[in-house]
């Protein structure tokens, strides 16, 4: 297992009720896997977490890149406004 921290923005930050997040996932653990274990955590969130990216020192990854150790992610969901 390995353990990181997630920052939550806008909207995500209402479903989970909180701005950070901490995880022990296994290794291995893919961005898209991290998507679907959250979704599990708060299923209320699920539609959007399915359009939100992951970002790790200021970078999307893609949906199959693996997480690292102590890694810090952020969750960036769709924004939208004028």
């Amino acid at each position: 297992m390995i353990k990181i921290n997630i920052e939550a923005f806008a909207i995500l930050r209402d479903f989970f009720g909180k701005e950070f997040l901490e995880y022990e996932v296994p290794e291995g653990t893919t961005a898209q896997e991290l998507l679907k274990l959250i979704a599990e955590s708060y299923p209320q969130s699920e539609q959007i977490l399915n359009v939100t990216r992951v970002a790790h020192r200021d970078e999307y990854l893609s949906h199959d890149e693996v997480l690292i150790e102590n890694g810090s992610y952020a969750l960036i969901p769709p924004v939208s406004g004028g």
